[in-house]
C-alpha cells in the first residue's frame, strides 16, 4: 500500500466504538494486518510502534493524515478516544493535563487508575453486532467507554462485561504483560476483530472468538440496584448532565473507594450484593498475598486506589462507595466516615496514590470538610508544600484544566444574568454586590482555564496592575486569601459560574472586543445627535448636568461593549478638558448610571435614553462584525 493514500475501501465508526476496534474492523475489511492500517493511517512511526496515548486522545499533528487515509470527518474523532469524557471523568482529566502546567489538552503515556489502558471490558452480545450486513462480516463496536474502570455493566443486554477470553484467561485487547497498548498482536493478521490476539508460546494467536454468548451465564446478570447504579454512572457520563457535578461526584467516589479498600472488610456488609462482596473479597484478598516490596512503584504506590479488572467485584465496590456518601441525615454519613478513618492506614503511607490530592482538589465540599475531620489531626491535607502564603493565595481555586469555554469568553464584569442563570443570588452582599468578589471571580475563571499566574489573569482582562499592586488597605482587586471565610463557598461558586460560561452556544469574544474598543468613547458629535431625538427637555439641561449625562452614558456603551467596568472606561475628559474630573465619581453620576443602567426607570428622560444607549451599543457591535 502507498503510504497515506487513502484507503480503498473504509468503514464508518460505529456508535460509541473505539479507534482500536476501527483499526480491527477496517483490518479485517481490507484484508490486511492492524500494524499496516496504523501505519498508513499516519498513527505509528514504524510497524511495531503503535503509542497507547491514542487511547486518549488523536492529538493535533496525527489528525489531518487519519482523517485524508480513513475518509472519517475530523468532528468524530475524539468520539473514537476518550477525550471526550475529559470534562466530566477525573481520570481522564488527569492523563490528558499536565499538573501545573498548560491546560491545552495533550495526551500522556500514562492511564491513572480507574482508566484500563492494558486491556479493555467487553460484553459479547455487542461484539456480535446487530445483525446488519456489515456488522454480521465484521462484528459490532469495541466502545470506548469500556476503558472507564466506572462502566461494568452493557446497559443495552443488562449483562456484567467480561474482562478476559475466556480460552486463554488473558485480558482482552491485552498483551501477556501488563503494559500500555494500543493493539495486542498488531502484526498478526487474518484475525476477525471479536477473536483473541493474545499470543501463544509458539507465537501464534489464541483465536477464540469472544463474541461468543455462550460465555454468559445467569452469574452474569446484575441486579436491579446495580443496573440502576450504572444507569446512573451513564448519566453522569452524559454530555446533558453538569460536567462539574459529574467530575466531583466521579472524584467523591474515587476517595471512598480507595478507603473501602484500604479498610476491607470493614464495609462488607454495606452492600445486601453478597456474591458480588465475595468477587471484591476475592480482589482484596489477592492484591494482600502479594510481596509489596517486590511490586513496580507505581503499582505499589496505587495499591489501594486502583479498582479491580473484574466488573461484579467494581460493581460491589462502587455500590458500596455510592451506599457509604448517599447516607442520610449527613451525620450517619460523617460517623461513617469517622469510624473508617479510625481504621484505615496512616494518610502519609504509601498505597494512597494521588487521593489526598483529588480530595483536596477535585471532591464536593461537603465530603471534603467530613473528610478533613475525620483524618488523624497530625496529618494535613492540603499537602507539605513548600509553597508561601503569599503564592498559594495566587493560585486558582480550582486545578487548570479544559473546561469547556476559553479565556476570552470570560468579561471582565461578570454580569448579573450569569450568576442567575449559574444558580446564585447576585442580591447576596458575598455575591452580586460585592465589586471585589466579581474582579476576583473573573480572574479566577481565566486562571482555571489557562493556568496563568494571578497577575497575568489580571492583565488579560485588562485589570490595571495598580488594582492589586498598591498597600493591601487600598487594593481593588485581592486574590483568594482575602475571602477566608468563605473558603467552603468559593470553589463551589466559581465552579458554577464556569459551567455557565461553558454552556454558552455562541460565546462572545471579550477579549477582541476588549482590544478593539479600548479607547472609546462616544464622541460629542454623536452624543449630540442622541440627545436631539430626546426632545427639548434634554436640549434644555445645565451644560454641568448634560457632562454627566455624556460621560455616564458614555461609559455605559463602553462596558457593554467590552463586558468590563465603568470604572475602566476610556475618560471623556477629552471633550471637557476643562471640567473637574471628580465630578465623573460623584454621587451624582453614581446615581445617573444607576438610572441608565434600568431601561424600566420611571424616570422618562433615563429610559428613553437607555434604550437608545443600548440600540447604539448594539449597532456598534454589529458594525464590529461586518468589518
Amino acid at each position: 500500500m502507498n503510504e497515506h493514500a487513502p484507503l480503498p475501501r473504509s468503514l464508518l465508526p460505529l456508535p460509541g466504538e473505539s479507534l482500536p476496534g476501527l483499526l480491527l474492523r477496517l483490518a479485517h475489511r481490507l484484508d490486511q494486518r492492524p500494524a499496516d492500517i496504523a501505519l498508513r493511517a499516519g498513527l505509528a512511526i514504524r510497524i511495531t510502534a503503535h503509542p497507547a496515548n491514542h487511547l486518549l486522545m488523536l492529538a493535533p499533528q496525527f489528525r489531518p493524515v487519519f482523517t485524508h487515509v480513513t475518509r472519517i470527518p475530523e468532528r468524530q474523532i475524539d468520539d473514537l478516544t476518550l477525550c471526550s469524557f475529559v470534562a466530566r471523568y477525573p481520570p481522564v482529566a488527569e492523563a490528558l493535563t499536565r499538573p501545573g502546567g498548560s491546560p491545552q489538552l495533550r495526551p500522556r503515556s500514562y492511564f491513572p487508575p480507574w482508566l484500563l489502558g492494558a486491556s479493555t471490558r467487553y460484553c459479547p452480545l455487542c461484539l456480535a453486532g446487530d445483525g446488519s450486513e456489515i456488522q454480521r462480516r465484521h462484528g459490532g463496536a469495541w466502545k470506548t467507554q469500556w476503558r472507564l474502570g466506572a462502566v461494568f455493566v452493557c446497559l443495552e443486554h443488562r449483562f456484567f462485561l467480561q474482562d478476559i477470553c475466556p480460552a486463554c484467561g488473558v485480558p482482552a485487547l491485552g498483551g501477556t504483560r501488563k503494559k500500555l497498548i494500543l493493539l495486542p498482536s498488531p502484526t498478526t493478521g487474518g484475525l476477525h476483530p471479536a477473536q483473541c490476539r493474545s499470543a501463544r508460546a509458539d507465537g501464534t494467536a489464541c483465536g477464540h472468538r469472544m463474541d461468543n454468548p455462550d460465555h454468559l451465564s445467569e452469574m452474569s446478570r446484575p441486579s436491579p440496584r446495580v443496573i440502576a447504579l450504572q444507569q446512573h454512572i451513564q448519566e453522569l457520563l452524559s454530555p446533558a448532565h453538569d460536567p462539574a457535578d459529574a467530575f466531583a461526584v466521579f472524584s467523591d467516589l474515587q476517595v471512598m473507594s480507595a478507603i473501602v479498600q484500604a479498610t476491607w472488610p470493614a464495609t462488607a456488609t454495606v452492600t445486601p450484593e453478597r456474591h458480588l462482596a465475595q468477587a471484591l473479597d476475592a480482589h482484596i484478598t489477592e492484591q494482600r498475598q502479594l510481596q509489596f516490596e517486590t511490586l513496580p512503584r507505581v503499582r505499589r504506590s496505587n495499591l489501594w486506589v486502583t479498582p479491580p479488572l473484574s466488573a461484579s467485584a467494581t460493581a460491589c465496590l462502587l455500590d458500596i462507595a455510592t451506599r457509604l456518601l448517599n447516607l442520610n441525615p449527613r451525620a450517619a454519613r460523617r460517623l461513617a466516615i469517622t469510624a473508617l478513618a479510625d481504621r484505615m492506614p496512616l494518610p502519609t503511607s504509601t498505597g494512597w496514590g494521588k487521593t489526598w490530592t483529588i480530595l483536596r482538589r477535585d471532591c464536593s465540599s461537603a465530603f471534603r470538610t467530613q473528610m478533613i475531620e475525620a483524618l488523624p489531626r497530625p496529618f494535613h491535607p492540603h499537602g507539605t508544600s513548600p509553597l508561601t502564603a503569599w503564592r498559594r493565595a495566587r493560585q486558582p481555586l480550582l486545578p487548570a484544566r479544559s473546561r469547556g469555554y476559553l479565556p476570552e469568553h470570560i468579561p471582565q464584569w461578570l454580569p448579573d444574568d450569569w450568576f442567575t442563570a449559574a444558580g446564585l443570588n447576585p442580591d447576596e452582599p458575598f455575591l452580586g454586590r460585592s465589586v471585589v468578589f466579581r474582579r476576583f471571580a473573573a480572574v479566577q475563571l481565566v486562571q482555571m482555564a489557562t493556568g496563568m499566574l494571578f497577575e497575568k489573569a489580571a492583565y488579560f482582562l485588562g485589570i490595571p496592575d495598580s488594582w492589586h499592586q498598591t498597600p493591601e488597605q487600598r487594593q481593588r482587586l485581592t486574590p483568594r486569601d482575602s475571602f477566608n471565610h468563605h473558603t467552603d463557598q468559593l470553589p463551589a461558586v466559581v465552579e458554577q459560574l464556569g459551567w455557565y460560561a461553558a454552556q454558552l452556544t455562541t460565546p462572545v469574544n471579550y477579549r477582541s472586543r476588549r482590544l478593539r474598543f479600548g479607547d472609546w468613547t462616544l464622541s460629542s458629535e454623536d452624543w449630540t445627535t442622541l440627545n436631539a431625538s430626546l426632545g427639548r427637555s434634554a436640549r434644555t439641561r445645565p451644560r454641568a448636568l448634560d457632562m454627566l449625562n455624556h460621560t455616564c452614558a458614555s461609559s455605559m456603551i463602553w462596558t457593554r461593549l467590552t463586558g468590563s467596568e465603568w470604572r475602566l472606561a476610556p475618560s471623556v475628559l477629552v471633550h471637557y478638558p476643562d471640567s473637574d474630573p471628580a465630578a465623573f465619581d460623584s454621587d451624582q453620576a453614581t446615581k445617573i448610571r444607576w438610572l441608565l443602567s434600568r431601561p424600566d426607570t420611571v424616570h422618562t428622560y433615563y429610559q428613553r435614553l437607555s434604550r437608545l444607549l443600548i440600540r447604539h451599543s448594539n449597532d456598534l457591535i454589529e458594525n464590529a462584525h461586518t468589518v
